[in-house]
Parts: structure tokens; sequence; C-alpha cells
């Protein structure tokens, strides 16, 4: 897992796209980002009355993506299998 704090991402994030998540509770705090995530995802999913926000498609979909590559990232490691990158992976 993870050691990134959410403090360390925060601040790379632009100033207009960061005003649209105001909504969210963050609280400032600086837990892991993964957990987080966890967490946003789950009181999204929990107290979300509104039908489209998309803050909250974007939170759920990052929460939905990294919950598959750590589960991958098990299946992986269970089957021998090198998690070397070799290439640039984005293009």
């Amino acid at each position: 897992m993870s050691k990134r704090r959410f403090n360390d991402l925060w601040d790379m994030i632009p100033d207009s796209f960061r005003a649209s998540f105001e909504t969210l509770s963050t609280n400032g705090n600086n837990e892991n980002y993964i957990d987080l995530i966890r967490r946003l995802a789950q009181n999204i999913c929990n107290n979300t009355k509104e039908e489209i926000v998309l803050e909250n498609k974007i939170v759920l979909s990052i929460a939905i993506r990294l919950e598959l590559e750590i589960f991958l990232k098990q299946v992986l490691i269970s089957n021998n299998t090198s998690l070397e990158c070799k290439n640039m992976q984005t293009r």
C-alpha cells in the first residue's frame, strides 16, 4: 500500500479543479490517500441523494480503479508474475 498522504497530492491539483471538491469531506487531514478515497467513496454510496454530481462520479471512478489495481496486483503476485515495468506505460 502507498505511503503517500493526501496533503502530498492535494498541492498537485490545480486550484480551478480543487474548488470543485469543496463539498467532499476531507477535513484537511493527512491520512493515506487510498484510505481517504475509500472513505469518501463509501460516504458517497451511503449518503448521496443527488442523481448526478460530477465530483462524486470522479471519486467513485478513482476508488473502483484503485480497488481493481490492488486486487490484480495480488493476483499477479500469487501467480509469480513480475510487476516490473520495462516500458513507458502511458502514451
